[in-house]
C-alpha cells in the first residue's frame, strides 16, 4: 500500500477570523501543533504543516511544506504536498477543526481505500469534507486540472473523482471554526 503522510493546512490568511487560526490556543498549544500531535498519535509518522513562506520560521522543529502556489487556497497547499512527494497519499486536515479526536483520524485511516482517488468523510446529507480526507496519488492529475481552471475548489476535485465515502462516528469532530463567533462556541463547548 502507498505510504500515507499527514498534511495540516495552516497557510491560509484567516481573514474571517481576523488572526491566524493555526495559532489559536488549544489545550495550551497552537491549534496547528495540537493537530500535528493528534495525527502522530493516530499512527502517522510523517506529518507536515502546510504554511506560507513567512510562517516557516515560526514552526520551529515541526516540519513544514511551503505553499508553492501562494494565495490559492487549500487546493494549492494540497498540490504543494504532491509536488513534494507525488508517490505518497496525503491525509489532509484543515487546521480549524479543534474538536477532531485521534479516534476519528484512526477511523479515516482504517477506512482508507487506495483503489479510489480519495477516502472522504461526509455527513448524512452528502456534504463532503475535502479537508478531512485521504488524497491518493491517483488524484493528482485531476487536482492539477481543476486548479488551473481557476475554480480551485477541493470539493470540485473530489466530485470529478472516484471516491470512497465514510461517515464519522463522531460528526461533531469535523466542526470547524471560521470566525470569532464559531471560536466562542467551541471554547464554550470545550469548557462544558
Amino acid at each position: 500500500m502507498t505510504t500515507l503522510k499527514g498534511l495540516i493546512l495552516a497557510g491560509g490568511k484567516s481573514s474571517r477570523m481576523g488572526k491566524d487560526k493555526g495559532l489559536l490556543p488549544l489545550h495550551g498549544l497552537p491549534l496547528r501543533i495540537s493537530l500535528y500531535q493528534t495525527l502522530r498519535q493516530a499512527g502517522l509518522t510523517d506529518v507536515y504543516i502546510s504554511c506560507r513562506e513567512d510562517q516557516l520560521p515560526d514552526l520551529g522543529h515541526f516540519p513544514g511544506i511551503v505553499d508553492i502556489f501562494p494565495d490559492t487556497g487549500p487546493l494549492g497547499a494540497i498540490l504543494s504536498a504532491f509536488e513534494k512527494d507525488p508517490t505518497s497519499a496525503w491525509l489532509v486536515l484543515a487546521c480549524d477543526m479543534p474538536l477532531i479526536q485521534v479516534e476519528t483520524i484512526r477511523q479515516l485511516i482504517a477506512a482508507r481505500n487506495p483503489a479510489k482517488a480519495a477516502t472522504v468523510f461526509s455527513d448524512e446529507s452528502g456534504n463532503l469534507q475535502p479537508l478531512a480526507a485521504i488524497w491518493e496519488p491517483a488524484i493528482f492529475p485531476t487536482a492539477q486540472s481543476v486548479f488551473f481552471t481557476q475554480n480551485r475548489s477541493p470539493r470540485k476535485v473530489l466530485l470529478q473523482s472516484t471516491i470512497h465515502l465514510i461517515f464519522p462516528q463522531n460528526p461533531q469532530d469535523l466542526t470547524n471554526i471560521n470566525d470569532p463567533e464559531a471560536l466562542a462556541r467551541i471554547k464554550k463547548k470545550l469548557q462544558d
